[in-house]
């Protein structure tokens, strides 16, 4: 039952790369993307409850993070109109690229791949995890809403960017800047 938690991150990972194809399924589509979210917090909860943490169980849902979220990022740029505003397609390729920055240097840094689970960048995911409800409830999303989410999340990498700068160990659990490392 300790694998537990790394079996639904490997899940949410798999079935993240179906979702793209099931726009024309809408309740299958609910359902799986439901079922990402949920498994999204369930891994860690039940790792931390089953004290079934581990270096693999933080990679597989950093990935699976990753990957859930850049797929729902590319259906909403495809599927809206938010794809069609300068600031916004601005602020998705910035944060895009410092997200791939970051990802350089925890392997130049500390010889791995690695995205931290800070609070902000748990925010934004579930801000950007919102929006999709949002788009089905109302047809779409205001600019101005995909801006705000949008700077979220940029705000939260570039503190992950600073925390990978400033930081001597590579701790995928740091809460926050404002956090001592443990």
């Amino acid at each position: 039952m300790k694998k537990l938690p790394n079996i639904l991150s490997i899940s949410r990972l798999i079935i993240s790369g179906f979702l793209f194809f099931l726009g024309g399924y809408p309740a299958l589509f609910t359902i799986l993307y439901l079922y990402c979210g949920i498994s999204d917090v369930a891994d860690g909860y039940i790792a931390r409850r089953w004290q079934a943490e581990s270096t693999l169980g933080a990679k597989l849902d950093s990935w699976g993070d990753f990957v859930f979220y850049i797929l729902i990022t590319v259906m909403f740029f495809t599927h809206t109109e938010l794809m069609k505003d300068p600031v916004m397609l601005w602020l998705v390729i910035v944060l895009f690229i410092i997200k791939l920055l970051n990802l350089i240097i925890t392997k130049i840094k500390f010889h791995q791949l690695g995205m931290l689970h800070t609070i902000g960048n748990k925010l934004s995911g579930l801000l950007v995890y919102f929006m999709l409800p949002v788009y089905v409830l109302f047809s779409s999303i205001p600019i101005a809403i995909g801006i705000i989410i949008a700077s979220a999340a940029l705000i939260a990498t570039l503190e992950e960017t600073f925390i990978h700068l400033t930081s001597g160990l590579y701790n995928p659990n740091r809460k926050s800047v404002f956090c001592k490392p443990k």
